[in-house]
């Protein structure tokens, strides 16, 4: 199947189309973050060798008027790099709950630091290494660097301020670039794969700045990582469409796999059919749990709602199950230029 699992009255019914926002302001991706020193000085260090590696990675990466680098040369950056180190070391972070102020969005950070579009990256990086050359993209390698830098820019603000300043300046980001990044890609993670396919009913503006567009990748990858582990044929389905109502303007997304029976039965015996539970976290069958209720948090921001529990009541968020195809939703405020 190679069309969007589900009918537009069904995309339609799993939500009001009509919801409020509370800013007085467009979304700026704050309220998901944490300054640097929130951390020990190893894990600062640590966090700054990957961050300074994918700087590296980027330019080495970035498409110009040369044919660009080597898999050779991509391969020597690995082990100058010391890159399964700097994995290992950015696994290696924890949580002291004695001496971390807010520990659930330091775990949120932590999560999408390491997760986002870098475990991607990661792969990608282990295989150039190891010789194994078959569908990778040198333009794919620098889109998912340039994007998980941006995330790790909206954890920690204060991790580049130069490029941070630069991430807050007026920018409009337009739909095409969700749909460049993820439209027919065949999207790799460790041990798992999917090929995308996006329905866009969309074509304007989805972001002011890119502060605001890396909050809403953290929202993207959380969920297209979690789909494509799942996807039982291989692919993942992710539908965008505009919703007008008395309320303000949203974009919907959502996304859709194919789950196998133990997948559906886990998820009724712990959630019933209440499966938006999921987006307060806690619940997994391999990873964290933190992933959906990072969206979560996201979304209760960028419409302003006193909590992610709000925004998961009042179906900001949510996830249902239908058959056999597991289906998550959120919203998010359309831009107004």
């Amino acid at each position: 199947m190679t069309t969007f699992p589900l009918t537009m009255q069904q995309v339609y019914e799993l939500a009001p189309r009509s919801l409020h926002s509370l800013r007085t302001a467009r979304y700026a991706g704050e309220g998901s973050d944490v300054p640097l020193a929130t951390f020990p000085a190893a894990a600062q260090t640590a966090i700054q060798h990957v961050y300074a590696a994918l700087i590296e990675l980027l330019d080495l990466t970035r498409p110009g008027p040369t044919n660009g680098p080597t898999f050779e040369q991509i391969g020597q950056f690995v082990r100058e790099q010391n890159w399964n180190m700097q994995m290992t070391a950015l696994r290696s972070i924890g949580i002291d709950p004695a001496n971390t102020a807010n520990t659930s969005v330091v775990g949120q950070v932590l999560h999408d630091l390491r997760g986002g579009s870098l475990q991607s990256v990661s792969m990608y990086l282990q295989m150039i290494d190891l010789g194994i050359l078959d569908l990778i993209s040198l333009e794919r390698i620098f889109l998912l660097t340039r994007d998980h830098l941006k995330i790790m820019r909206n954890c920690i603000p204060d991790l580049d301020p130069e490029r941070y300043a630069r991430d807050l300046a007026d920018r409009a980001h337009g739909v095409k670039l969700i749909l460049d990044k993820w439209h027919e890609v065949h999207y790799q993670l460790p041990g798992s794969d999917a090929q995308i396919i996006v329905d866009c009913q969309y074509e304007g503006t989805v972001a002011d700045r890119c502060v605001e567009f890396a909050a809403l990748d953290r929202v993207i990858y959380n969920l297209m990582n979690n789909a494509t582990r799942f996807a039982i044929d291989g692919h993942v389905y992710l539908m965008i469409t505009p919703l007008h109502g008395p309320g303000e303007a949203s974009l919907r997304f959502v996304i859709a796999n194919h789950i196998d029976h133990a997948q559906y039965a886990a998820l009724q015996e712990r959630f019933d059919n209440q499966w938006e539970s999921l987006f307060h976290g806690g619940f997994t069958t391999g990873g964290n749990g933190i992933g959906m209720s990072v969206c979560a948090e996201i979304i209760s921001n960028a419409y302003g709602l006193p909590s992610a529990t709000q925004a998961v009541s009042e179906r900001y968020v949510g996830a249902s199950p239908l058959a056999d195809t597991f289906v998550v939703w959120f919203h998010w405020p359309i831009a107004a230029a």
